[in-house]
Formats: C-alpha cells, structure tokens, sequence
C-alpha cells in the first residue's frame, strides 16, 4: 500500500501573508471534541491526584518536623506516622497493580511476518487492536483545546530568535544548554507555531532532541497553524532518524494518533519505500503504548 502522500497542498495552504491563522472547526470536529475533553478530563484527574499525594506527605513530613519532643509520642501523634507509612504502603501496592497490569496486556506475540498490505497507520492499529483488544482513529490535533495543547504566549513567541535558531541547525547543544541555565525558555516557536522542537525533528537532529525533551523537559505538546505536531516533522524527513522516532514515541505516543488540518497522520507524510521499516520499529516499540493504554481507550 502506497503511504506516499503528496505534500504539495501544504504549500497551498501558504499565502503571500503567511499561513492562514484563522481556522474555523466545523461540526465534524464534534466527535473529535468529545474525545478530546475525555482524554484532558483524564490526564487532569491524574494531575490533581499526583498533587493531592504530595500534599499529604508534605503535611505528614511537616507535622513530624514540628513535633519539640519525639521521644515521647502521646496519642495524637501516632495516626500522623502511621499516615507516612500508609501512603509508603499504599505506593507499593499501586506498584505492584501497574506490574499486574502490565501483566495482563501480555498477549500472544505479533505474528513475525508483517502484513505486506498494510500501512503504518493500519498495522498501529492492528496492535493496539492485538494488543489492548480496542481499535483506535485518528482525531484532529486542532479539535485538541489548550488542556493539551498548552497556549502560546508572547514568551513564547520572544524566545525564538535567529540565535537559539542557529545554535539548533548548528546543533550547538552547550549554547543551547547556557541558555536553559540562565532560564531562557526553550519552548519557543515563530509566528506560524512551529517550534525548535519541529524543526529539530524535521531536520533529523538527534542531540538537539535529546537535550530538547530529556534535559530542558521542552513539551512534546506543540503543534503548527496547519495542526502538525514533531511527530510529523519526525515522519516527514526523507531519511526517518530512529533515534528521535523512539525519544518522541517513549514520551508521547498519542502523537500518532494526532492528524492534521487535512487529516493526515505523522505516518502519512513518510516515504513508500520507508512503510517497512516504520512497521517494524512500531512492533518493537510496542510495550511504550502500555503505559499510556487508559488514554488510547479513551481514543477508541
């Protein structure tokens, strides 16, 4: 199956003015609304109870710290202690049903041969369909609202000037390092959206995009005028560099699943001569969806 797709309309989409930043979400979008607010619902739910975790044990640490004489503990302070050892408790056991979990997803291995009539994004989704027992479509990234896309600011916009993009193409990561140390903001972009991000991806610039996702934490949650998120650029350089592929799915693989303002996957935008070599570094990458497999169910 051809997974070439002709790219000349994006440069239809560019006016003497720029890209066109006006983008109308017509009703189809709806359905991909709906899956959007589930999916920010749960990745809220898990951010608020990551905090209300660490409140506890922050109140339970501070409590100790403030008792004069622990010595002699009277009553009052014995729930305190046995709270710290409930939430260690409690951690462990939560541990211990993630492995289970884990566990659980362990079905029978992919078949070896790889269905030749297959495109990338059919055989993704033939393993989350092997894997997880669910199917899964791809939804806009512009029905996508700012719980997961976070909104550019004018900080953002600032912070992409002709030297942090020159220290990238140059791959200059001690310049770029400098510049996080002194607390420049590295999750920066021009005019149209595109960030360093997208253009280190784009540009197949490995040791930019380790620095960029493992050192800074620059988000993986940016996307362009046109809907692109690095993932795409990552797809769309004419020779796929492996490495960046695996930073960007082991962080992030709703990326995949995220299309653009013409409903074209990451995937859709690689060469047909690549479509063998994508499907078989997805099934080896396959246990990076496991983590990720309550949010990908809420996609289905």
């Amino acid at each position: 199956m051809n997974c070439m797709i002709d790219l000349t309309p994006i440069e239809n989409d560019v006016s003497q003015n720029g890209i066109d930043k006006e983008f109308n979400i017509s009703s189809t979008f709806n359905g991909d609304l709906e899956k959007s607010n589930e999916i920010e619902f749960a990745i809220i739910n898990e951010k608020i109870e990551t905090k209300s975790r660490l409140f506890q044990i922050k109140s339970s640490i501070h409590r100790c710290r403030s008792t004069p004489d622990l010595t002699a503990i009277d009553q009052p302070t014995i729930p305190k202690v046995l709270s710290s050892i409930e939430l260690r408790t409690e951690n462990e056991e939560k541990e211990v049903d993630r492995k289970d979990e884990m566990e659980k997803t362990k079905t029978e291995p992919l078949a070896v041969d790889i269905p030749k009539d297959m495109s990338p994004d059919e055989y993704l989704k033939h393993i989350i369909q092997h894997t997880f027992g669910f199917r899964i479509e791809p939804i806009q990234s512009l029905s996508m609202s700012s719980h997961f896309f976070p909104l550019l600011t004018a900080e953002n916009y600032s912070g992409y000037t002709c030297d942090v993009v020159r220290a990238v193409t140059e791959s200059n990561i001690n310049y770029l390092r400098s510049l996080h140390k002194s607390g420049t903001n590295l999750f920066c972009c021009n005019k149209f959206g595109e960030s360093i991000l997208h253009m280190a991806c784009r540009r197949g610039l490995s040791s930019v995009v380790k620095f960029l996702l493992l050192e800074a934490k620059v988000s993986t949650r940016v996307r362009d005028d046109l809907g692109r998120t690095p993932m795409h650029d990552a797809c769309w350089n004419s020779s796929p560099n492996w490495e960046i592929m695996d930073y960007l799915l082991r962080i992030d693989p709703i990326l995949l699943f995220l299309s653009d303002k013409r409903g074209f996957t990451p995937f859709q935008y690689s060469k047909r001569e690549k479509c063998d070599a994508l499907k078989l570094f997805l099934r080896e990458k396959t246990e990076y969806l496991i983590p990720f497999q309550h949010i990908l169910k809420l996609i289905s």
